[in-house]
This record gives C-alpha cells, sequence and structure tokens, in this order.
C-alpha cells in the first residue's frame, strides 16, 4: 500500500487503510500541481467540485481535468496504471479545459491558452497524488493523499477549449543514450549547471541585466546589473547560455542565447546586445530584469584563458540534445 500523508503532515497509511477496510464508500479525486510553489503562475487543479485544501502543498482548485497514462489503453478519463516485475518508463496525457480568459503581454493576467501555447509551462515538474475524501464532503486533510504519478511537462497543444498536456515521467532520464561507465563528473553533459557564472571571467555570482528600451522579442538590450555594473561581455562567453526572467511582464520565460555583442546606444553608453533562438511571446518591458545562465568549460584553468576546451569520452551525445 502507498504511503498516504494526512493535511497535517503525518503519516496517515494506518487510517487510510482501516477506512478501506471498512466498506466506506470512497470518494478519491485527484490533486494536480504544475510548477513549483516559489514559480509564478503554478497551477494548483483538482477534478473534484470545490476547492481542496491540502495543507502539505495548498488548495486545489476544481476544473474540468481528466488524465490518461499512454499504453493503459481505453478511451479518455481516468485509466489504471500497471504493476508489474520490471522497468517500464511511462506518460500521462492531462486534458484541462480552463475558462478562456483575457489574452494580454503580461504573465500574471494573460489566459492558461496564452501561456500553453508559448512554452510557458514547458519542462515544469507535474506532480499528482490520489487523495482519499473523509466522510466529511470536501475534507482531504484527515486522511490526505499518496504520490500518484510525478514528471515533466514534454509538450503542450492547445484547441479550441482544450488544452493537452504530455508529461513524461520523472523515470525518462533512464532512456537516455549514454553508453554506461563513460560519463565523467566533471565532464560537459554533467557539468551543465543552471544558473553558472561566467566562469571565463572568474566571477562568481550570476550575470544579472535590466532590460533596456529599443528591446524586441527576440534581441534584448541589457544594462549590467551585477557582478559588475554596466559590464560589457565579450564574446562567446553568453553564447549557448539561457536568459531568463526575473520580474515583470515576462517573468517565468527563457530561451538559449544563440549570439550577443557590443550595442553602442550613443553618448558613451553601451549595452548587451543578446540574441536568443526562441522569440518570446512579447517584448520585454524597460525596466524588466533578467539573468544569464552559463555552461561552464570542463577545463577551468583553460576557461580563464579563454579556451574553451570540452574532455568528455567519445559517443556522449552534445548538451543541447538533453534540452
Amino acid at each position: 500500500m502507498r504511503t498516504f500523508t494526512a493535511g497535517d503532515g503525518s503519516d496517515s497509511t494506518a487510517a487510510v487503510k482501516a477506512y478501506l477496510l471498512a466498506n466506506n464508500k470512497l470518494v478519491l479525486p485527484d490533486l494536480i500541481m504544475i510548477g513549483e510553489l516559489e514559480e509564478s503562475r503554478t497551477l494548483f487543479l483538482t477534478d473534484y467540485s470545490a476547492p481542496l485544501s491540502w495543507p502539505v502543498w495548498g488548495t486545489f482548485q476544481p476544473s474540468v481535468i481528466g488524465r490518461r497514462l499512454s499504453g493503459s489503453g481505453g478511451g479518455g478519463g481516468k485509466n489504471k496504471g500497471v504493476s508489474q516485475v520490471g522497468l517500464q518508463v511511462t506518460s500521462l496525457k492531462l486534458t484541462w479545459s480552463p475558462p478562456i480568459g483575457n489574452f494580454t503581454n503580461d504573465v500574471a493576467t494573460t489566459s492558461p491558452y496564452q501561456l500553453m501555447q508559448n512554452g510557458f509551462y514547458d519542462n515544469k515538474k507535474v506532480r499528482i497524488w490520489r487523495a482519499v475524501m473523509g466522510p466529511t464532503p470536501g475534507d482531504v486533510n484527515t486522511y490526505g493523499a499518496c504520490e500518484w504519478f510525478g514528471g515533466w511537462v514534454a509538450s503542450t497543444t492547445v484547441e479550441r477549449g482544450d488544452i493537452t498536456i504530455d508529461v513524461s515521467s520523472f523515470l525518462n532520464v533512464i532512456d537516455q543514450k549514454v553508453p554506461p561507465n563513460v560519463l565523467q563528473s566533471s565532464g560537459s553533459l554533467a557539468g551543465n549547471l543552471a544558473g553558472a557564472p561566467v566562469i571565463p571571467d572568474a566571477e562568481t555570482s550570476i550575470a544579472t541585466f535590466t532590460v533596456q528600451a529599443g528591446s524586441t522579442e527576440t534581441v534584448i538590450l541589457g544594462d549590467t546589473i551585477q557582478p559588475t555594473a554596466h559590464k560589457i561581455y565579450g564574446y562567446p562567453k553568453l553564447v549557448n547560455g539561457f536568459l531568463q526572467f526575473l520580474t515583470g511582464t515576462l517573468k517565468g520565460f527563457w530561451s538559449g542565447v544563440a549570439t550577443h555583442s557590443d550595442f553602442n546606444a550613443g553618448g558613451g553608453t553601451h549595452y548587451n546586445q543578446i540574441q536568443v533562438y526562441a522569440p518570446f511571446p512579447w517584448p520585454p518591458t524597460p525596466g524588466d530584469t533578467f539573468y544569464i545562465g552559463t555552461q561552464p568549460p570542463v577545463n577551468l584553468q583553460d576557461a580563464v584563458a579563454g579556451v574553451y576546451q570540452y574532455d568528455d569520452f567519445p559517443y556522449l551525445p552534445d548538451p543541447e540534445a538533453n534540452l
């Protein structure tokens, strides 16, 4: 039997087992969370008809949502998972029908359809719990919930009145075509850390910028805030890193850095001109802030000298193949 956690964080497994064995009428709502607690626009959804409070994570709002495990057969709705000897990685499809809402140029207020269509939730974590409701309608605190499925948003499809979310299991990492015993801990694949500073410049804090006027969906003009104010980074120190917005109407959106250069704004003022691979859904607003995380080279001594050298074993896939 899976482990259940009550609303106060205690282990309620024994109480759930006794409740089930007593042949009570069962109401088993799903609790679905897409994103992290600290992230902007994290979704807390349930297929129950009223909000469900489970303080372990939060309050889940009633939604028109269904799920289906890949390969589990049948049509839509809730299909049973498969228990078997061995390991088989599964995926899951969520079908969500939220209200249309208004389309705006602001993450905080725009429709979830626009966010899904523009990839805002791509790669977000998805957690699903199965709750056991007690005799009191809406009470999922007494018996709590158990972990049911976890993964990442692999892709989203937006249609009229429906959003289909393909979720890849956390176990999909075992499907990567990496030969055994050839991935060294200092390799470029293992060392591709999120939010790495600009190591060739011997920096120890991540590069952070403010957006300047003239920025577009694909070209961002940035004035460096830290670690060195107004610094212009030499090419190609930011290339193949990623730019993510910290504040403003695009907070949470990110894109890979294709190239960058020194932009002369006149009057002795210079900005970092950064071109991204995937366009943002709308231009940022001057004053918004963002950071750029870079990919640290393997040989740090060579990197400080300006030489980019990757010392992985042969036949390893490029780091970009795992994004």
